[in-house]
C-alpha cells in the first residue's frame, strides 16, 4: 500500500497546493496522476471526495477554494 499527498490546482494562482492529509491506497503509482485519470468513468474512494470537500488557502492571494474538479487534484506519492 502507498500512501500519497493530494494537490489542488488553484484558480487563482494556477499553482498546486496541498491539503493537509496524506492517503493511502491500494494503487502503486510513481507519478503525479489526477484523481480523474486514476478513476476514469467511476468514482473515487470515499477518502479522496471526503479530503476534496475540504476548503484551501491559496498562498499566493490568501483566498479559500474548493476544487470539485477530479481532473484538477493531483495525488503524488509521498517517500
Amino acid at each position: 500500500m502507498a500512501t500519497y499527498r493530494l494537490y489542488a490546482n488553484c484558480g487563482y494562482c494556477e499553482e498546486g497546493h496541498p491539503y493537509p492529509f496524506a492517503i493511502s491506497l491500494e494503487i502503486e503509482y510513481t507519478n503525479k496522476r489526477s484523481v480523474g485519470d486514476i478513476y476514469m468513468g467511476e468514482n473515487p474512494p470515499g477518502d479522496i471526495v471526503s479530503i476534496m470537500s475540504n476548503r484551501i488557502q491559496c498562498s499566493e492571494s490568501g483566498e479559500f477554494f474548493v476544487q470539485d474538479d477530479k481532473n484538477q487534484v493531483y495525488l503524488i506519492p509521498t517517500g
